[in-house]
């Protein structure tokens, strides 16, 4: 008795969108679906429930960020990617359609699926008298971990959490901290975006030990 080889029909891989690193447990959930696919859920849900089901409908990402659906009817599928347990520090995301279709073999050709997930992120750079302050550290207030700017005093955060807005005339939050050697800390409030890039620059200035 042979036993059928199963097919990869759909893969891909979820990346954070500012830097490229590879998002290990994001749900990848199968969106829209041809009939024949719609069929077989429905058949399977009246086991299960009507919930997305783990390795048919749905799956998560590997370390590597790597994800994929398999033996899936020929059609057009739509993906949507989410980081559960993360709050707003990312956003859901769907993807294009995506075409799985048979070779003239009669064997699946995957679809690539390749998946950026939007970040909440803040970015800007440090300076004194227009020139880059480089190795200051940035961190948002109560949160971890800090960033360092770099030769040209740019700094980048990302997966930061959206605080929500205050009453009018509240400080914002969350509150942004630098720390350069050689100068007094910076602190200012920022409205962050959701999925977002929100950008902070911040201007230092010399202690009054440094500047006599």
């Amino acid at each position: 008795m042979t036993t059928k080889r199963r097919q990869v029909a759909i893969a891909g891989r979820v990346v954070e969108a500012l830097t490229q690193r590879a998002i290990a447990g994001a749900v990848v959930t199968i969106n829209q679906a041809p009939p024949a696919f719609q069929q077989r859920l429905r058949l399977k849900q009246l086991t299960v429930g009507d919930r997305p089901i783990e390795g048919l409908s749905q799956v998560v990402s590997a370390i590597d960020g790597c994800f994929h659906f398999l033996d899936l009817p020929v059609g057009t599928y739509t993906l949507t990617a989410s980081l559960p347990g993360t709050g707003t520090c990312y956003s859901t995301v769907t993807t294009p359609e995506l075409t799985v279709a048979l070779n003239s073999e009669g064997q699946a050709e995957p679809a690539i699926a390749p998946i950026t997930l939007p970040t909440t992120a803040l970015t800007g750079t440090i300076t004194h008298n227009k020139k880059p302050v480089c190795m200051a550290r940035i961190q948002v207030e109560g949160s971890s971990p800090a960033v360092f700017s770099n030769a040209e005093g740019s700094y980048l955060l990302t997966g930061l959490e959206v605080w929500p807005a205050g009453e009018p005339g509240q400080a914002l939050r969350p509150r942004v901290q630098v720390f350069a050697k050689g100068y007094p800390t910076l602190v200012q409030g920022v409205q962050l975006k959701q999925g977002g890039v929100t950008t902070l620059d911040f201007k230092v200035a010399e202690t009054t030990a440094n500047s006599s």
